[in-house]
């Protein structure tokens, strides 16, 4: 499974950040629904997390969003995690 596509909308802050990526499937077998957890910068804490809402067969990806509640302004490094307990068995972890 693989993160891309990272983007942020900010329409409605500073009460909360649109936080969106897109979940592929780049293996050769179909992959059950699973959770993307974003956090803030790599092993940071977790801003929001989501379920894709379908099984990904392979080459096929969704779009997944969720809302980060009253965010921090300034720059910020944040990161998506498909899959973030291993629950899914991948050939290349």
């Amino acid at each position: 499974l693989t993160i891309s596509f990272l983007r942020r909308g900010d329409t409605d802050f500073p009460a909360k950040t649109l936080l969106t990526a897109r979940a592929g499937n780049g293996g050769g077998a179909p992959a059950p629904s699973t959770r993307v957890r974003f956090t803030l910068g790599s092993g940071g804490s977790t801003l929001c997390e989501t379920t894709t809402s379908i099984s990904l067969a392979p080459g096929q990806y969704q779009d997944v969003s969720c809302e980060w509640l009253l965010p921090t302004a300034g720059t910020q490094n944040i990161v998506a995690i498909v899959d973030p307990t291993n629950q899914i068995n991948e050939g290349n972890e």
